[in-house]
């Protein structure tokens, strides 16, 4: 995937989590404007994550949600070690193998 298509597929997965969201933070609430609207990784985007269970499970759109700026993002993130993590990471691969095409 090219870096453009790539940024296609996050802008359309933040104007998705948006409408889905109603407009209101993740963590907090707050309405936030689609200009300041960011996405969340739960599980983190670090490279251990990634290596660990995967950049198709890191970049999916189940693994994020819509917050309103970098307090809420901290505040949605799971510990990447933790049976926690394990579950949803398997949960998001059995989402991958029902429709692989929704990962970016």
């Amino acid at each position: 995937m090219t870096r453009a298509e790539r940024q296609e597929k996050i802008e359309e997965t933040r104007n998705a989590k948006y409408h889905k969201q109603g407009g209101r933070c993740a963590n907090c609430g707050r309405a936030v404007p689609f200009s300041r609207f960011q996405l969340a990784h739960v599980i983190p985007q670090r490279k251990w994550c990634i290596s660990h269970f995967g950049a198709k499970v890191i970049h999916h759109p189940l693994n994020m949600r819509g917050v309103c700026g970098l307090e809420c993002n901290a505040a949605v993130q799971i510990q990447p070690d933790s049976a926690e993590a394990g579950w949803f990471a398997e949960t998001i691969r059995e989402a991958i193998d029902g429709d692989p095409d929704e990962v970016w």
